[in-house]
Order: structure tokens, then sequence, then C-alpha cells
């Protein structure tokens, strides 16, 4: 997983759509917006892609994120 924490915020980016599958669409809970960063950071979009096949970025909180490893739907 390509994951972008931003400690200033208490926020993480990342793919989450595996974990959203794993928890049959149950996680992530609450305060799962698009990110703007994508697998190579800040990007011109609004979606942090670049064209490629890949996912568009969600943005939680550490507290959401911390439950998700707890859980089993990401990892590191």
């Amino acid at each position: 997983h390509h994951l972008i924490f931003e400690p200033s915020q208490s926020l993480v980016h990342a793919d989450l759509s595996v974990g959203r599958f794993l928890s049959d669409g149950s996680w992530p809970v609450a305060g799962q917006k698009t990110s703007t960063k994508g697998p190579y950071g800040q990007s011109q979009t609004t979606t942090g892609q670049y064209g490629k096949d890949e996912q568009p970025y969600s943005c939680i909180s550490e507290r959401e994120f911390v439950e998700g490893l707890r859980k089993g739907y990401i990892s590191f």
C-alpha cells in the first residue's frame, strides 16, 4: 500500500478500495473524502491521479486508519 501521512492534520491518504471490499463496505465509517494526493504525492488535479490505471485516494482520520488496521482491513 502507498500511504501518505499528514500529521499536522491527523490525516491519512490512501487507496482504501481493498479495505472497503474486505469490510463489505462498512469501513471506513466516517469522515472519508476524496483526496487531492495520490500515489505520486500532490498532483495538479483534484483527484491526485495522473491518468494511469489507479484508484483515487481517499482521505481519512488517523483514528479511522488505526481502526482499519486493528480490524485487518488495511495494512502497511
